[in-house]
């Protein structure tokens, strides 16, 4: 079997490449090519996409995100393998969080068509949001060079819902003043800890909060650590193929798959049914 690696040197608990390439080899299997993530371009990716019928991404969501926004749409498959600080996407597909038996899998893996999202043309393979978490998330991006990783994401999350913004959007001309919305490429079960059971079913699952309290916030928050968030009303959810998001604002922060940036109005969320190949 012969693949590229794209991998993320900065991601959390990240192996060097040499450590990777002696994984790699160990299960028989050729890289022609490494790709670190963090000195390539999406461009460069689509590049790859076109050269190799089977590209290893190694690193966080964000990263495995940006390869198969890269290779959605083509021939090329894509074998996401566990890394990075949290890797929610190599769980739902049932694949090993032990790197060395993930690489060990990959010789006798089948492919399977599964579904991406996109937000105005931006892909993301778990979930996409508004409101509170981008903003933390922006909080965040700011103080991690001071505090560290976990610490600025505590701090920057305690900030946010001290300052706690309401938004006027419009979910699909239903207009709505939320703190929080929640686009899911697929269903997230919200009885179930906000597992996803199924990546293909072509759809996006909604959660939006109906309140502009900040104790209603804390309320959800706290039902959503007891598998309970679906006894609350102030929950509105639906599922959908596509989503038009309208507000007055110029700008929004939008949240994929934890990275965040600005986006203009009005938002148009889509599913890609079966457009991305997995290993």
């Amino acid at each position: 079997m012969k693949l590229a690696v794209v991998y993320n040197s900065r991601s959390g608990s990240a192996l060097s490449r040499h450590e990777l390439d002696a994984a790699f080899a160990e299960a028989n299997i050729t890289v022609a090519t490494f790709i670190d993530i963090t000195k390539s371009s999406p461009a460069s990716l689509k590049r790859l996409a076109s050269r190799y019928s089977t590209i290893a991404a190694y690193g966080g969501d964000g990263t495995i995100c940006s390869v198969a926004d890269a290779v959605a749409g083509t021939r090329t498959t894509l074998a996401p393998l566990p890394g990075g600080t949290l890797n929610h996407f190599t769980k739902d597909l049932g694949i090993p969080q032990d790197l060395s038996e993930a690489i060990r899998r990959l010789s006798s893996a089948k492919a399977k068509d599964i579904d991406i999202a996109e937000v105005n043309g931006k892909a993301f393979v778990n979930n996409s949001s508004i409101g509170f978490y981008p903003s933390s998330l922006r909080e965040r991006s700011r103080l991690e060079k001071h505090l560290g990783k976990w610490p600025a994401a505590v701090f920057a999350s305690i900030r946010s819902f001290v300052k706690f913004q309401i938004y006027e959007l419009s979910l699909d001309n239903k207009t709505i003043r939320t703190p929080f919305v929640f686009i899911g490429n697929n269903v997230y079960d919200s009885s179930d800890g906000m597992a996803r059971h199924h990546v293909n079913k072509g759809v996006l699952s909604v959660y939006a909060v109906r309140s502009t309290k900040r104790r209603t916030l804390f309320k959800l928050l706290a039902l959503a650590l007891v598998n309970r968030v679906d006894d609350a009303d102030e929950l509105q959810s639906f599922t959908t193929k596509e989503l038009r998001v309208t507000t007055r604002r110029s700008r929004l922060r939008v949240a994929t798959d934890g990275e965040h940036e600005l986006m203009k109005p009005p938002l148009r969320y889509v599913s890609r049914a079966g457009a991305l190949k997995v290993l």
